[in-house]
């Protein structure tokens, strides 16, 4: 849903599923650093070999650009940028993380890096407040000074050594969990950027909450449901508290969330005055996504699709796990040999501990992507993709079978040779048998 106010910034959820240790900071303490795992590599590296005289690499959808100068390296590195799973924004399988190689490489000059934006984006966070993060070695992230450019949708930052990297905001509405059953509860909260550019969760302190002069006026624009929100002793301030879905629904419902907060500005922008950008006051909007009976949810691509109840199913047949989920125009099969959760890599399913996964575009012209394509060559065998299928749940009948897909899928072409596209795929579907 899109919004518009005039003289007003405008900022939405960022849709972050936090795990329990990164969730609000208790009454009267300080903001708590958020701690994810690493990011796992997706989709195909783009790579070269950069030496003494500098150079440049480019990824394969243009998203992000690195420009090594000349005296940065003493001797010839390939340098490639590998697309990677977002653990900051676990719960948005569009938003990617990118891993920039050699990892702990110190250049002896500032390397300029490049990463494009589009209108997507804003359903994250607003032009203003868009800005660059690096997860450090213990896990936290670090915010560095971005150049934002709205000519080009451009951010640009300077380094001197490479890590996992991704776009965010500096000021952000959390949802822990931004799709659940009706009746089902929620947490939404507050993350920030710290003076120093490390993200938390928003405590109360005077360094957190320097500078704010109000946090709250939270409400629900549409959806239905409740808010049970907390008031902070802190000038009243309101950053966390708790959703909770309708109950009687007939159908899948988007819950729209409101809320507003003035005074942060804390985004360093070298092209700015003062090297800061002044944001003003800030509505944050952000949907939950409410359901009858699971979903089945991802993209490839700029191509999203949800599926939802009555067009998702589940089951297990002897040691076949399937998950299916589809609607007038896309349909996706996942499947797994076995009869337990883990992780299937992509092979033949006939073969225990495999997965197989299948995407149809079905209107208009029939294309399919599959987790298999054919080598070229006089002896043409079969390689298969390099993804992976995770059943995180797999309960008995009447519980829901949970779980993930990430990494590339080949479009059937009839050629050999590989075509992968990324795709990304979350679900929790009803198990009927």
């Amino acid at each position: 849903m899109k919004k518009l106010f005039l003289l007003i910034p405008v900022l939405t959820i960022l849709f972050f599923a936090c795990k329990k240790k990164n969730e609000p900071a208790q009454e009267n303490t300080p903001s708590e650093p958020i701690v994810t795992e690493k990011g796992t590599a997706i989709g195909t590296a783009s790579s070269t070999i950069i030496g003494s005289a500098g150079g440049e690499l480019t990824n394969a959808d243009g998203s992000v650009r690195i420009v090594v100068p000349a005296g940065a390296l003493q001797n010839n590195t390939t340098v490639s940028i590998q697309p990677i799973t977002n653990t900051l924004y676990e719960s948005d399988d569009t938003k990617l993380a990118y891993r920039l190689s050699p990892e702990g490489t110190n250049f002896l000059k500032p390397v300029t890096v490049v990463f494009k934006y589009t209108e997507d984006d804003f359903e994250l966070t607003t032009e203003d407040l868009m800005t660059i993060a690096f997860q450090q070695q213990n896990g936290t992230w670090k915010v560095v000074p971005s150049i934002l450019n709205k000519q080009n949708k451009t951010l640009t930052i300077e380094t001197t050594h490479f890590s996992d990297w991704t776009k965010t905001g500096g000021f952000e509405m959390a949802i822990s969990e931004t799709t659940i059953k009706q009746g089902e509860q929620t947490k939404v909260y507050v993350k920030s950027v710290d003076q120093d550019g490390e993200m938390g969760n928003l405590g109360i302190s005077a360094a957190d909450l320097e500078g704010l002069t109000s946090v709250g006026n939270w409400e629900i624009v549409q959806g239905g449901g409740t808010l049970d929100m907390q008031t902070s002793s802190y000038k009243g301030f309101v950053f966390r508290g708790t959703y909770k879905a309708p109950t009687n629904i007939t159908s899948t419902v988007i819950a729209t969330l409101r809320m507003e907060v003035r005074g942060f500005n804390k985004i360093k922008d070298p092209s700015q005055p003062g090297g800061v950008r002044n944001t003003g006051h800030m509505i944050l909007f952000g949907d939950i996504t409410v359901v009858t009976d699971g979903y089945v949810r991802g993209n490839m691509g700029s191509i999203n699709f949800d599926f939802y109840s009555p067009n998702i199913t589940a089951h297990v047949m002897g040691n076949l796990i399937q998950i299916i989920g589809g609607n007038d125009e896309y349909r996706i099969s996942l499947a797994a040999f076995g009869n337990a959760a883990g992780t299937y890599t992509m092979g033949d399913i006939t073969i225990g501990g495999k997965g197989w996964v299948v995407f149809d575009k079905t209107s208009g012209t029939l294309q399919s992507y599959t987790s298999g394509y054919y080598s070229c060559g006089p002896y043409a065998e079969s390689v298969f993709s390099t993804a992976k299928l995770f059943i995180d749940e797999l309960p008995p009948v009447g519980g829901y079978i949970k779980g993930a897909f990430h990494g590339p899928l080949h479009r059937v072409t009839g050629n050999c040779g590989p075509e992968p596209h990324d795709v990304n795929v979350t679900f929790s579907v009803l198990r009927t048998r």
